[in-house]
Parts: C-alpha cells; sequence; structure tokens
C-alpha cells in the first residue's frame, strides 16, 4: 500500500567463554545492563557488556560498576 515502515533496534549482548563459569541470572543481567545502556543512548545501536563498563567509568570514574540489572 506503500506506506513506509521505521523501526529502530537496540541490542545488549554479553558473552564469557567456556573456561569461565557464569550463572544465567548474570550473563542475562549483563545483557540487561547493555540493552538499557544501548536504549539510554539513544537507541538503535549494538552494546556489548564491557564497552557499557568502559564508557561507564568513561562518563563517571567515580561511578561504581553495576552488576545486577535494575528491577
Amino acid at each position: 500500500d506503500g506506506r513506509v515502515l521505521e523501526l529502530t533496534l537496540s541490542v545488549g549482548l554479553t558473552a564469557c567463554s567456556d573456561q569461565q563459569v557464569m550463572f544465567f541470572d548474570s550473563v542475562l543481567g549483563q545483557a540487561e545492563a547493555a540493552l538499557e545502556w544501548a536504549q539510554d543512548h539513544g537507541g538503535n545501536q549494538v552494546v556489548t557488556f564491557g564497552e557499557t563498563e568502559i564508557r561507564r567509568s568513561m562518563e563517571d570514574p567515580e561511578a561504581a560498576p553495576p552488576t545486577e540489572p535494575k528491577p
């Protein structure tokens, strides 16, 4: 019908190697923290958990890194 549908996508990623032991809740929490950061900073981007920690420390060096997502 000719209408344009505009979409955006924000993705939060995290990973761990086979040598690291992480609980599923921890991995999920890291991915959620990365997604929240992506959305809070304009959306329409893919962000990894490690990247959010680096960016947070650059924005506020005094801030402690989050270990769990906000409820």
